[in-house]
């Protein structure tokens, strides 16, 4: 599914889901600092990988 989403290789579907799977990790674990953006944090990952 997410290569059909970024339209890239299998490379890259691999380098995005580990990019989502660490944020969401993090995120869950509380390892940004209390003042993070993570909103913004989200849209550059997404805009990185796009």
């Amino acid at each position: 599914m997410i290569i059909q989403i970024t339209g890239k290789d299998h490379e890259h579907a691999r380098a995005v889901w580990a990019l989502m799977h660490d944020l969401i990790d993090l995120e869950k674990m509380k390892r940004f600092p209390e003042n993070a953006d993570l909103d913004k944090t989200w849209k550059r990952a997404i805009e990185m990988v796009g």
